[in-house]
């Protein structure tokens, strides 16, 4: 997605192209309609780490986040502002909730911050549609 919208100009780019290589960086889905294979497993509310609060899980959720997560959402926040205006209001009040969770997401990947914003629900049925 970077390099594709690096190099792309805002003309030729539609809202759906957007959303769509969102969607994928966010949660690994392929372009070519592939299985998702996204990091929700692994995460601190997953299934494994519920029923076993000792498991490993949480080393392996801190890796994903810092080597997936957190620059995939650098990509996708860094995208929205470029491409902002292929977006409606209500899109970017969305996308705003986005970022300030991916914001602090990231600070808080060395030290829990309390009171960080989820992923809001929201964005993710933006991105929704754009699932092949």
């Amino acid at each position: 997605m970077e390099d594709r919208f690096r190099a792309t100009s805002p003309q030729s780019v539609g809202p759906a192209d957007l959303l769509q290589q969102a969607s994928a960086l966010l949660f690994c889905r392929t372009s070519q309609g592939g299985k998702p294979s996204n990091t929700r497993p692994f995460g601190p509310c997953s299934p494994l780490a519920r029923q076993n609060p000792l498991s490993n899980v949480a080393e392996v959720w801190r890796a994903k986040k810092t080597e997936r997560v957190i620059p995939n959402n650098a990509v996708v926040v860094a995208a929205f502002e470029r491409f902002r205006d292929l977006l409606t209001k209500d899109e970017m009040a969305i996308f705003e909730r986005f970022r300030a969770h991916a914001t602090a997401f990231e600070l808080s990947s060395g030290e829990r911050l309390d009171g960080a914003p989820k992923f809001p629900v929201d964005f993710d049925a933006l991105l929704e549609p754009s699932v092949d």
